[in-house]
């Protein structure tokens, strides 16, 4: 009977100090990590989505075109901490991707060596995950009526709109040349943007039963779960006009036909656990697309009470051998 209590506790020690800990959780970008980390810090940030529309006047005519496509940029006001921290009783299996600055893909496969330890047996599980965007396009010149006297000279323009936090900068490409008869004109970009969804897309995560009423941002800066920008589908519709030298306006505006696109919301926060798990093998993953939103997550969770009976024989196999050589 002794020997049987002396293995339950060496199991019992084990499972206490690693069981169920957290492998990757997101940090505050100031300040030490949490704890004793064996393992890695990596600074990410959270995803910006921007859009492009392009502008060109030529011969007194304005063209607007974009191809919708949201593109992720770091944010610098919100920078954190990925960390990566391993038990002594589990094998780790981590892949943490980032382009950028933006986590672009983790995946975390790990094994509680309990049973492996009173065995000497290892297993690994793997999977496998995909990710894919999509890309729309849309067009619509339109004319404008150039001055009599003094028409404007040819030039082209971008606008590129921060949609997470609603505002953008407009970036001349090709200047105006005042030629003989015309004038330097310049373009103003009118964007509006309204969100037309309010279920956010992506993971949202699990709360914990004694977090079931706290806000996610809370659960963010208090818990081991790593964190990210959910996204939102976005009404973006676009209006340009042509201004001369003293800022009068040229023609008429050219509108572009109002399109929806998906982009990380900076309001709505999204998170997932990687804990390990009890006697069993655990795998989980979570990939991002180039607009900064999840893109897929998948999770192997193979049954703990399989693995406790496992453990329970091995336990026994042990006693056994311990009476023998007693």
């Amino acid at each position: 009977m002794s020997a049987m209590r002396t293995i339950a506790v060496i199991v019992f020690c084990f499972l206490v100090s690693g069981c169920g800990s957290p492998v990757v959780w997101t940090e505050t970008r100031s300040g030490p990590p949490r704890g004793d980390i064996d393992g890695a810090v990596i600074a990410y940030a959270f995803a910006d989505g921007r859009v492009t529309i392009q502008a060109q006047l030529k011969s007194g005519d304005l063209t607007l075109t974009t191809d919708q496509k949201v593109v992720a940029q770091a944010d610098p006001k919100s920078m954190y901490q990925l960390i990566y921290n391993h038990s002594g009783i589990s094998q780790d299996d981590i892949a943490i991707l980032l382009n950028a600055g933006l986590v672009t893909s983790i995946t975390t496969t790990t094994t509680d060596q309990t049973v492996q330890i009173i065995q000497g047996v290892t297993s690994l599980l793997s999977q496998v995950t995909a990710t894919q965007a999509a890309i729309a396009k849309a067009a619509k010149p339109a004319a404008v009526a150039p001055e009599a006297t003094a028409p404007c000279a040819d030039m082209q323009a971008s606008y590129i709109q921060n949609i997470t936090h609603d505002r953008g900068d407009t970036y001349v490409t090709q200047p105006a040349i005042a030629k003989t008869g015309t004038s330097v004109c310049s373009i103003k970009f009118d964007i509006v943007q309204s969100v037309q969804s309010d279920v956010p897309l992506g993971v949202r995560g699990f709360a914990a039963p004694n977090e079931a009423n706290v806000p996610t941002s809370d659960v963010c800066r208090n818990d081991y779960v790593f964190c990210f920008r959910l996204g939102s589908i976005y009404k973006i519709s676009v209006t340009a006009t042509v201004l001369d030298s003293k800022g009068t306006k040229v023609g008429s505006p050219v509108m572009l036909p109002p399109f929806t696109v998906a982009a990380p919301n900076a309001s709505s926060l999204g998170f997932v656990r990687f804990a390990r798990r009890a006697f069993v093998a655990n795998k989980t993953s979570v990939t991002f697309d180039s607009s900064g939103l999840v893109s897929g997550f998948s999770a192997t969770n193979p049954s703990e009470v399989l693995g406790y009976v496992t453990v329970t024989s091995a336990i026994a196999a042990g006693v056994a051998a311990a009476v023998a050589i007693h």
